[in-house]
């Protein structure tokens, strides 16, 4: 699909010591949030979210407003690995690839606690 073109043509074009972060909506987490019924938690991030009255309804809106495809860090992972990359899971502004380190420096992330952090480097033949 659309993931593992974008994730190829990635790994074409970034150098052997470049990265790449990616942040995304955490399924994991947002199941075990829809289970404990604390989707409400997040009305305030995202309208689709606030815009329904049922844990069902607020999943749907996290996982799909802005998103073809929603992750949790196995499925992430292993279209990274079937795309060129070596991934490494991360978190809110902390990395262990010294590529990323640059990139957190300038940059702002959203710190919500509801995404997957991942970094992930080129995968060396």
């Amino acid at each position: 699909g659309e993931a593992v073109n974008l994730m190829r043509e990635l790994r074409r074009a970034i150098r052997t010591d470049g990265a790449i972060r990616i942040v995304c909506p955490d399924v994991e987490l947002l199941s075990k949030k829809y289970l404990d019924g604390s989707l409400s938690d997040y009305d305030e991030c995202n309208d689709g979210c606030a815009g329904f009255h049922t844990q069902s309804g607020k999943l749907w809106a996290m996982v799909h407003e802005g998103h073809q495809f929603g992750y949790d860090w196995l499925t992430l992972k292993q279209l990274l690995e079937e795309t060129g990359w070596q991934p490494f899971r991360s978190s809110f502004r902390k990395t262990e690839v010294q590529a990323i380190e640059q990139i957190l420096k300038e940059t702002t992330e959203m710190g919500f606690d509801l995404s997957l952090f991942c970094d992930a480097v080129p995968k060396l033949a």
